[in-house]
């Protein structure tokens, strides 16, 4: 088993606003880019980016595609609801 790390930035359209989170999941599949990824967090598939290997910790990082969300949806209970899912905003 491994430990995969789901990474995803979302961001405003100008980049004021810039949040980063992090999902950890135990899996014996090392995903790769061009796969899909679901979460409950996302209504659809998120698509990978990159996937980088660290087998000396037996971790596994996984960066989806960024998400692009309007000021008012970041400002307000995105972090919350991120919360309720899981996935930790880094800091």
């Amino acid at each position: 088993m491994m430990d995969i790390h789901l990474l995803i930035t979302v961001h405003t359209e100008d980049n004021e606003i810039v949040l980063n989170y992090s999902k950890v999941y135990c899996s014996e599949m090392v995903p790769c880019v061009g796969i899909k990824i679901k979460d409950s967090l996302f209504a659809k598939y998120q698509n990978i980016i990159e996937v980088a290997i660290d087998y000396s910790k037996n971790e596994c990082f996984v960066t989806l595609e960024p998400k692009l969300e309007t000021k008012e949806r970041l400002g307000g209970h995105i972090q919350e609801v991120a919360e309720l899912h899981n996935w930790l905003l880094l800091k």
